[in-house]
């Protein structure tokens, strides 16, 4: 049998701890969400990003496939000429002329963050130092001047 003066009035602490245990787990989920959300956008951003540098890339190589000596001798030494345009002005490609044979060939591309969908600008710049030099027959070939010859610009 019981003796009621001995037992003590216990007080609930089951439901307290089961809310700690409720706001902790919820902080927890909270936290996984963010984390994942954060990283779909870093992911994203690089996708974009590399895509941007591709374009610049890109760019720069036609320069150098397509090379218009004509242009590129009317260009004087020390000025810097825009020589093409992507068609929605996404990559624009500038040709600076350094010596009467030594061209730096620099091309811009931008683009936009569509993974995420924010309203960011992405820009990346590539330049390539070539080499333009005439053969016998008047023919002019340009050779960029290492093999890794791009280097992103900032």
């Amino acid at each position: 049998m019981r003796n009621p003066k001995v037992e003590r009035r216990r007080n609930g602490v089951a439901l307290a701890a089961a809310l700690i245990c409720v706001v902790l787990m919820s902080a927890i989920v909270a936290g996984a969400f963010i984390a994942a959300t954060e990283e779909i956008r870093m992911s994203g951003n690089s996708v974009s990003s590399a895509t941007v540098l591709n374009a610049a890339e890109s760019a720069v190589e036609n320069q150098i496939t397509h090379w218009v000596s004509a242009v590129a001798d009317s260009v004087p030494i020390g000025a810097i000429r825009t020589v093409a345009v992507g068609a929605s002005g996404a990559s624009t490609t500038w040709l600076i002329r350094l010596d009467s044979a030594l061209f730096w060939v620099v091309a811009e591309s931008r683009g936009s963050d569509v993974v995420s969908g924010l309203p960011v600008v992405l820009r990346q710049r590539v330049g390539v130092l070539v080499r333009a030099s005439k053969d016998s027959s008047g023919a002019t070939a340009v050779f960029p001047l290492d093999r890794r010859s791009w280097s992103l610009l900032y």
